[in-house]
């Protein structure tokens, strides 16, 4: 006898209009999508997913631009500056959502067939299809996302600089994410990380590099390079803006968009490939990425843009946006070829911007490498071999330790001398920490290094 409990006739008719309605509601935001993309447009997509996206993660403390000085008072500090960078982030969803709907919908098929059929079964609709009713389409979803960003920037306008605190700024974010919620087929794009009509990427190096995996670790590593790709088309909007010589304070919603991201990104890496099982070299080569990540989002968040939404002169707005968007574009393109190189050494997925960017990517390699010859001693218990340590730091020093310059040359030997002549294991252990902790902050470095990479092909992403 089953022990399942039976449904009742109005149960079992709900969960019948539910599941019409997902099919449904699917179905239709895939032809919106195709028709978008056929009608060679699909960058508009992404555009107001990123402006969406950007914004529900401005209205995030945790993803704001702001110094660590900042971030202590912020019950008590304004934040009128942060208001006038989230309408202007307003501003452009709005344009961008305008610019989709004047692409268009192709016709309505499922919708009437799902709504007859329910009307056979009873008077009043179910809640679920009420909202079919209101938002039949995308189109319609789009005219009741800019109602929604047009009485949020009514709010917006409304507030006095008296009124420009903190919990004046979530209490707008908890309205703008509630408002979302209400646009059926937007709130179902925005929910759908990664879509097949939007993030393909013709990469030939890099679908070697994914079929040569195996196991769990292929879908971990094409999540991840999905993740990275879509970063970098993020990015490309700044880009526009850098080289059309227009108002960059704005971008600092796409700043927050891609700490967010990164965040995100990190925890992915560190759970589905970190701690899988892959091998020694694959794994260092892992973190790594994780390493250059959090470093360069931590760098960018608290210091890169600190300031620029109360800034009132150009030049140092352009300065810091475009210095942010070289270190994260740079960043993003050296996590994708450690990526691929933890499992095929020998790939090459994107080129390098100049020979000094290939030079850095080397040099942040070899020092990751030299950091887990460290740590994997450390962590087996093993007393450093003075003499082994010698062996690896003359290798290391015969090829890139030349491209450092003369202050962190000077640190380096000047950390790495006392490691080989520790007068005991507890105070060589000691010593090695500090050493590892020296090397993590000079990978972060090579970042700063002149000539780090400037333009080159990265290869088509649609």
């Amino acid at each position: 006898m089953s022990s399942e409990p039976r449904r009742g006739p109005s149960e079992d008719s709900f969960i019948e209009v539910l599941r019409s309605e997902v099919r449904a509601g699917t179905e239709n935001l895939g032809a919106w999508l195709n028709h978008v993309v056929a009608a060679g447009r699909a960058e508009l997509l992404v555009e107001l997913e990123a402006r969406l996206r950007g914004l529900e993660a401005y209205f995030e403390l945790r993803h704001l631009p702001l110094a660590p000085e900042e971030r202590s008072r912020l019950v008590t500090r304004s934040f009128a500056a942060e208001l006038r960078v989230a309408g202007a982030g307003l501003e452009l969803a709005v344009a961008a959502a305008n610019r989709v709907v004047a692409v268009g919908f192709p016709e309505i098929r499922q919708f009437e067939a799902l709504l007859k059929n329910q009307m056979r079964r009873q008077t009043n609709l179910d809640y679920h299809v009420g909202k079919i009713l209101e938002q039949p389409t995308p189109l319609d979803s789009l005219t009741r996302l800019l109602e929604e960003l047009d009485d949020l920037g009514i709010l917006l306008a409304g507030l006095g600089e008296e009124a420009a605190t903190c919990q004046a700024f979530l209490s707008l974010g908890r309205s703008y994410r509630r408002g979302l919620k209400e646009c059926r087929y937007i709130d179902m794009l925005l929910s759908q990380r990664f879509k097949a009509q939007l993030d393909r990427v013709d990469n030939v190096v890099l679908a070697a590099v994914v079929r040569g995996i195996s196991g769990r670790a292929r879908e971990a590593v094409v999540v991840a390079l999905l993740y990275l790709h879509r970063c970098l088309r993020y990015l490309r909007l700044v880009e526009h803006d850098l080289e059309a010589d227009r108002p960059l304070r704005h971008h600092l919603v796409l700043f927050a968009l891609l700490d967010r991201e990164i965040d995100d990104l990190s925890r992915w890496i560190q759970s589905k490939l970190v701690k899988g099982r892959l091998d020694e070299r694959a794994a260092a080569a892992v973190e790594l990425v994780v390493h250059l990540l959090r470093g360069e989002a931590t760098r960018v968040r608290g210091r890169e843009l600190a300031g620029v939404a109360a800034e009132r002169a150009a030049p140092p707005i352009q300065a810091k946006i475009r210095r942010s968007h070289d270190l994260l574009r740079n960043c993003f393109e050296t996590s994708i070829v450690a990526l691929a190189a933890a499992f095929d050494p020998a790939a090459a997925p994107i080129p390098a911007r100049t020979p000094r960017a290939a030079e850095a990517r080397k040099l942040q390699q070899d020092l990751w490498g030299l950091r887990a010859y460290l740590i994997g001693a450390l962590d087996r218990k093993e007393e450093l071999d003075p003499a082994l340590f010698v062996l690896r730091l003359e290798e290391f020093r015969q090829h890139p330790l030349r491209y450092l310059m003369y202050r962190q040359w000077g640190e380096f030997e000047g950390l790495s001398g006392p490691v080989i002549t520790a007068a005991s294991p507890s105070a060589s252990r000691a010593l090695v920490w500090k050493f590892i902790r020296f090397l993590e902050h000079l990978i972060g470095e090579v970042s700063d290094l002149p000539d780090s990479g400037r333009e080159a092909p990265l290869g088509r992403v649609r």
